[in-house]
This record gives C-alpha cells, sequence and structure tokens, in this order.
C-alpha cells in the first residue's frame, strides 16, 4: 500500500493550513508585515481562497494530464519557494503582493488533495476507505505534530522581550520559527518523486 507515502506527501501541503491559515498566519503577518490584526486576518484568507481555486483546478489537471505524480511534485516546489519569498522577503513585498503570493502559496499547496487520489487507485477496492481514511490521518496528524514544533521554535528563537505580560517575536524569530515550513513541502515534493501513478491513468 502506497498510503502511507501518499499521506505524508499530502501532510507536508496541509500544513498550508494547519499551521499557517489557520495558527501563526495572522500574528506573523502582524509582526513581519505591520498589518494590524484585521487586515492581517483578511490577508491571510488569501491561502483560502488559493485552496478554494486550486483544489479542483489541480484535480482537473491531474485527470486531463493522465498523471497523480507530476502535480504534486510542481505543486510541492512552488509552494516552498512561494512561501520562503514570503517568509524571508518581507521588505520587498507591498500588501497587495503579499495577498498575491499568499493566495499562490494556497493554490499551488492545494494539489494536497490529489493524495487521497494517489492512495484510493493504487489500492484495492475493498480497501479502498480504509486507505482514504488512513490517509487522512497521516495528513491530519501534521497539525499535531508542527502546530507545537513551531511553538518550541519560537520558545529557542525568543530574546526575552515581553509587552503587557505577552512575549514579543522579532522578525528574525519568525524567520527561525518557520524555516522548517518549506523544507518540509519541498521534501514532500522529492517524496512525490517516489509517488507510482495508478494503472488506470
Amino acid at each position: 500500500m502506497l498510503t502511507h507515502q501518499s499521506g505524508i506527501v499530502g501532510c507536508m501541503l496541509y500544513l498550508s493550513l494547519s499551521v499557517v491559515a489557520e495558527l501563526w498566519g495572522i500574528p506573523f503577518l502582524h509582526s513581519v508585515y505591520k498589518l494590524s490584526p484585521t487586515k492581517a486576518a483578511f490577508t491571510c484568507s488569501f491561502i483560502f481562497i488559493g485552496w478554494f481555486v486550486g483544489a479542483p483546478l489541480n484535480g482537473w489537471i491531474s485527470d486531463l494530464s493522465g498523471t497523480r505524480r507530476l502535480p504534486l511534485v510542481i505543486g510541492s516546489f512552488l509552494a516552498a519557494i512561494t512561501l520562503s519569498i514570503i517568509i524571508y522577503k518581507p521588505a520587498n513585498i507591498s500588501p497587495v503582493l503579499l495577498s498575491g503570493l499568499l493566495f499562490l502559496f494556497g493554490l499551488f499547496s492545494s494539489v494536497e488533495v490529489i493524495c487521497f487520489a494517489v492512495s484510493r487507485e493504487n489500492n484495492p477496492t475493498y480497501v479502498a476507505a480504509t486507505s482514504i481514511a488512513f490517509t487522512n490521518l497521516i495528513i491530519m496528524a501534521g497539525g499535531m505534530i508542527f502546530q507545537p514544533l513551531i511553538g518550541k521554535l519560537f520558545d529557542l528563537a525568543w530574546r526575552g522581550v515581553m509587552r503587557n505580560n505577552i512575549r514579543i517575536y522579532s522578525v528574525g524569530d519568525y524567520q527561525h520559527a518557520f524555516w522548517i515550513l518549506p523544507i518540509c513541502i519541498f521534501i514532500g515534493g522529492i517524496l512525490a518523486l517516489m509517488l507510482r501513478n495508478p494503472r488506470s491513468l
């Protein structure tokens, strides 16, 4: 069964939602890009919009091209590059460009949905539901692992600055804590290279 492999690839791509959009993205945009909390929340939502557009689009492209592996590889690498730019080039990014980059990050990351097709089509019909459920289990475990892991990296980077009994993180702190995200997504792309295309495609 390739369920575990496709699940790991999906887990790496789903970090865009479970770690960035749903938890650390808004404080990151507030601290690094100096957006107000309301503006940061609005801008972060472009990741979800990218997923909304990209999930069915990437599925359609995968069906049309007759390959599951190639969209996963390309999407992973492009998502890793886009996120790296967002994290490490804030001085060169305007608010409008930032929204566009976050949209593209969500668009590229949404190739994650193809992992469910890989899991289903590479396993016998009688374990179809089990293979999809196990893939989803691995993907969801990413949030459980990486949300506190990023928090631990923040603990290591924090320089002791506090305001009103709240920790204040610098741009460098965020960059120190977030480095693991594009690396993991890039690793997901490498693992996607090893996936087997279903025989039916």
